[in-house]
């Protein structure tokens, strides 16, 4: 039960004892307060189950996937506040021997880091879930309804091994009940794209074959999700994004397509226009389609993903 509630009543036993009142007041008001009392403490209890019940709402996508642009569209749907690319764990920017001093004087995690704290990664678990409460309520308070996007490339693509620790649905759902949309792309297209950034030399082999497996692996954590394909997305925005609005409980907002593009986020780095639109596939001197498509390693993610007979 919440504090307030417990306050409120704690303060209608007084009354009932005779402590919490003047002796001079009435029976008939001290019966008002007490009811009054009472219903307060009801008021706060029901508000504090009804948080309770509220789902965390979370997005994972890989990089390069078109994952920019969907979690724009969710960040325009009514009463959502979006939190951009978490990973609390991630490495990407752990201070190094040659630039240990970063200017981070509102990101505990990194002031942590740059203290060099030892096993310090339960710590860093724990004030993740606090934080994510404490915003939770104030923005249930408000009427506003949470949704967190992954980094998951943090996790799955860089290093030269997959990062084995709990991902940010797996630390959620030990305090959480929790409730997850993947967004997924042709792996040929996003490889494609992947090559343009530079990003696939964060990980190793840097080879297609171990993006695909990678990719795999990623899928594995959210096996039973709602999964949705960039291409249906870009197909259909509106029929797609009423399947993500139904599975996180938000509210559609009919014309998101007019005003998600002001909506600015990090890990843009796609080729939008303002427009939801198929784009034609990028070209790369160094990756040969047809000897691609006949990996193992794509045909399973291939097969997986409905995207086995649209490279053939």
């Amino acid at each position: 039960m919440s504090a307030a509630a417990i306050f409120h009543l704690r303060h209608a036993l007084k009354l009932i004892n005779g402590t919490g009142i003047p002796h001079r007041s009435s029976d008939r008001k001290k019966t008002r307060d007490i009811l009054a009392t009472l219903k307060r403490a009801k008021f706060y209890a029901k508000a504090e189950f009804s948080l309770a019940a509220e789902p965390i709402r979370t997005i994972h996508h890989l990089s390069c996937t078109g994952g920019t642009l969907i979690a724009k569209c969710v960040a325009s749907m009514s009463n959502v506040t979006l939190l951009n690319e978490i990973d609390f764990h991630s490495r990407i920017l752990d201070p190094s021997p040659s630039d240990p001093v970063l200017f981070t004087p509102t990101d505990i995690v990194s002031l942590m880091k740059q203290a060099r704290m030892k096993k310090a990664d339960g710590l860093i678990s724990d004030i993740f879930l606090s934080d994510i409460s404490l915003i939770q309520k104030h923005e249930w308070l408000r009427g506003r309804k949470l949704v967190l996007r992954d980094h998951t490339h943090s996790q799955f693509l860089t290093g030269e091994s997959i990062d084995e620790r709990s991902t940010m649905k797996e630390q959620l759902g030990e305090q959480f009940h929790v409730v997850s949309v993947v967004t997924v792309r042709n792996p040929i297209d996003s490889w494609l794209s992947m090559l343009e950034q530079g990003w696939n030399h964060q990980f190793s082999p840097s080879t297609f074959g171990e993006y695909c497996r990678r990719y795999n692996r990623f899928l594995n954590k959210y096996e039973g999700d709602l999964i949705i394909r960039y291409e249906d997305f870009i197909a259909d925005p509106s029929r797609e994004m009423n399947k993500i609005c139904n599975t996180l409980d938000l509210s559609f907002f009919t014309e998101f397509e007019s005003v998600f593009q002001s909506i600015n986020l990090s890990g843009d780095s796609g080729r939008g226009t303002g427009s939801i639109a198929q784009r034609p596939r990028r070209e790369s001197p160094d990756f040969d389609v047809d000897s691609a498509i006949v990996l193992p390693e794509f045909k399973i993610l291939a097969d997986r993903l409905g995207y086995a007979e649209e490279d053939q």
